[in-house]
């Protein structure tokens, strides 16, 4: 089968799509502003002219003819924002699959007409939308999308590269005690929360370290803020990292946070679940999905360092706590959160659409 991805080919969640089907024997291709080496695919680049919030006007016929090149059997338009515009003009001969990941929808059509507009107007168009979380679906819900259309599921997490060690030989609790988060260094992430909360746990209990992973627009802020509080010996920025790194981080960590104030499923928390981690993450949809607070983690309020930095106390104490959660958010991640069962899932999708 012919897939044509259209999407950033940098974006993570593109590139192990196109990945993961690439390698079940997929000619796959990808219609994408920037270039990403990205095993047995082929990219496509478009090229506008316009400023960046006009560019997606610009590349319609282009993106049209390069549709009209690859000749593909399957379309998938990842984010209903931005290429779902681009995807609202594919002629009818070709089918439509539309990906929604959270902040296109749970976002941006609060904050836009417009993008309300070209959210419905790419549902109207696809034959097939899917949603990585109830909140995403139950919003698509409120504007008067087909709900027949939509089937709801994560992408999951690769099992066979994320894997937990943790707890299954006995060993002497380890220094120091490792806290992660692998998130943007965006606004939508809240990072300023965990650095706040740093700053209250080191003065209690200073056998911590706590590595912040990714990079962004907020880093030198961030990075400004933790000499101010005096907590540099306690914290790493690593920059942006490559996925075996990221596998071996989780796998030396003890306890996950995220302080995100909007998601759709968060891929990042299922690579932690799945690696063995205690999760502490903000009580928002996309978390209590998977989070049950005090059974398989905790859900902490997004504006409250004090409660975050409590929680990161206890799990420091609390062994039969956090074996209790790895335990069962494995259980968790292979039922729900496998990577290749929900492809699978989704392959189907794509198969059904051609036949």
């Amino acid at each position: 089968m012919k897939l044509c991805l259209i999407g950033d080919a940098k974006n993570i969640h593109i590139r192990r799509r196109a990945e993961f089907f690439a390698g079940i024997g997929y000619d796959v291709h990808v219609i994408s502003f920037s270039n990403y080496d990205i095993p047995k695919t082929k990219v496509h680049l478009l090229h506008s002219v316009l400023p960046t919030k006009l560019k997606y006007f610009g590349v319609i016929f282009s993106a049209l003819n390069k549709i009209d090149s690859i000749q593909p059997d399957v379309i998938d338009v990842h984010y209903l924002t931005g290429f779902g515009f681009i995807g609202s003009f594919i002629p009818k001969k070709y089918p439509v699959v539309a990906t929604a990941w959270g902040s296109d929808v749970l976002v941006s059509t609060y904050r836009s007409f417009f993008l309300r507009h070209v959210v419905q107007r790419i549902s109207a168009r696809a034959d097939k939308i899917v949603s990585v979380s109830k909140q995403i679906t139950q919003r698509l819900k409120d504007l008067d999308v087909d709900q027949k259309k939509v089937e709801t599921f994560p992408m999951g997490v690769d099992l066979q590269k994320f894997q937990c060690q943790k707890f299954f030989t006995k060993q002497e609790k380890k220094l120091p005690f490792t806290v992660i988060s692998t998130r943007w260094l965006e606004p939508i992430y809240n990072i300023g929360l965990l650095i706040d909360a740093i700053a209250l746990v080191v003065e209690k209990n200073k056998n911590f370290h706590f590595m912040i992973v990714g990079d962004g627009s907020l880093r030198s802020k961030y990075e400004q803020l933790i000499e101010e509080k005096k907590i540099r010996e306690y914290v790493t920025f690593t920059g942006k990292i490559d996925h075996t790194q990221l596998i071996k981080l989780l796998a030396d960590a003890d306890v996950y946070v995220t302080t995100s104030l909007s998601d759709g499923t968060s891929e990042s928390l299922l690579e932690a679940m799945a690696s063995g981690l205690f999760p502490i993450a903000t009580n928002i949809p996309a978390n209590s999905g998977w989070i049950r607070h005090g059974e398989n983690g905790v859900l902490i309020p997004i504006n409250d360092p004090h409660k975050l930095a409590e929680y990161l106390l206890i799990a420091y104490e609390d062994e039969k706590l956090r074996k209790r959660a790895v335990e069962e958010n494995l259980k968790i991640i292979v039922e729900k959160g496998n990577l290749h069962k929900n492809m699978g899932r989704l392959s189907g999708i794509y198969e059904s659409l051609v036949r």
